[in-house]
């Protein structure tokens, strides 16, 4: 009973110290002005695509600047960092002065997301072989397919070819789906290597490559979707035959469709099943939209799948007026048909009803019925 209780409290007295262990001595810095003499090596030039469809749309207050006629995707650079620290709590890069490097966070860049016990560690462990970064602060299941993925990608270039083992930055080690994606898309010179939670790291050298995609933007480029389909896609014919509608019934974290039923109902002469995609593996999961014709359902991390799936229909739900346009982006990239439905809740994480004669209206302009 004591370790049970011990085990309960531990991570709630740590956030406790987190908020006020040297809050105010972290600082986050951009690349060029933390190692300003650095080279930079570019491996993905940036591109441009139109976004017309965003410069009316309410977006999240975070990303209103992509209210615009048109995106710039960032540009994809490598780069060799000396004597540099590492947290592996927090997924990120600090220099001696405590200074945490921003590119290293991915798309979100603010210090109330870090954990500032972790960062304010004594203990620093060092290790002398090259090593390279995977992860950003967040790693749930889109930041690790759209965010994190693509570095594995860049590790193919030229640049990284002279170093005969890199070590592939791991606290705890590599989760199921890393796994699955190291196993399938890592060069063979680059291996898991298992860090430890609470403590600092010290490199030698370490490899830093740059992220894609930017916070709420899942645009990928098309060099890197042609690798995906190399090593990730099954190799077969796609028979686009799946009708998906992505359910978050039971998910503790919001974005509940109220009506269900009658949605699914409204959506069966169209041959929509209705799927909760963390019951399925994520083999069952690349199989399901690889064969996809359309997608449907409310915003949520299942929508990462779309990766998988090519020039398919998609009608995402939103519970308000706040678009969070990470998907329009990324269907963008695979040149899907993107359309998307707004409710009246108050704000996106909202639980809500959707409008039944709006979506039949989409339905009916981009779908036949179904014949089975």
């Amino acid at each position: 009973m004591l370790k049970q209780f011990i085990d309960f409290t531990r991570p709630i007295g740590r956030k406790v110290l987190s908020h006020f262990r040297d809050r105010r001595d972290i600082s986050i810095e951009t690349f060029d002005d933390m190692f300003p003499n650095v080279e930079k090596t570019t491996l993905i030039e940036p591109r441009r695509i139109e976004t017309v469809e965003l410069e009316n749309a309410t977006l999240v207050p975070d990303v209103k600047h992509y209210q615009a006629p048109h995106f710039d995707s960032p540009r994809a650079f490598a780069a060799i960092l000396r004597n540099v620290l590492y947290c592996p709590f927090n997924n990120v890069i600090l220099n001696r002065d405590g200074e945490v490097l921003a590119e290293s966070m991915s798309t979100i860049r603010r210090t109330e997301y870090l954990d500032h016990y972790a960062l304010s560690a004594s203990k620093i462990i060092r290790i002398d072989q090259p090593v390279t970064p995977l992860r950003s602060r967040f790693n749930h299941y889109y930041h690790t397919l759209i965010d994190h993925a693509p570095r594995l990608f860049l590790l193919q270039a030229p640049f990284f070819q002279s170093f005969d083992r890199i070590g592939l930055l791991l606290r705890d080690g590599p989760t199921p789906l890393e796994e699955l994606l190291v196993s399938r898309m890592a060069p063979s010179n680059v291996h898991p290597l298992r860090l430890r939670r609470r403590v600092l790291y010290e490199f030698d050298t370490l490899l830093f490559t740059s992220f894609m995609t930017r916070r709420h933007a899942g645009y990928l480029p098309a060099e890197y979707l042609r690798y995906v389909s190399d090593r990730m896609l099954p190799n077969r014919p796609r028979e686009r035959k799946n009708r998906i509608y992505i359910s978050r019934a039971g998910n503790s974290k919001g974005r509940q469709v109220l009506n269900e039923e009658a949605v699914l109902e409204a959506l069966r002469p169209f041959g929509f099943r209705s799927y909760r995609l963390q019951d399925l593996s994520y083999e069952d999961q690349i199989h399901l939209f690889y064969d996809a014709e359309a997608v449907v359902g409310p915003h949520g991390a299942g929508f990462s799948n779309l990766l998988w799936a090519d020039r398919a229909f998609v009608l995402e739900l939103f519970p308000s007026h706040h678009l969070v346009p990470s998907f329009y982006f990324l269907s963008a990239s695979r040149n899907h048909t993107y359309r998307r439905m707004h409710s009246t809740g108050a704000w996106r994480d909202d639980d809500f009803n959707v409008d039944l004669i709006e979506m039949q209206e989409i339905m009916h302009t981009h779908l036949s019925p179904s014949d089975t």
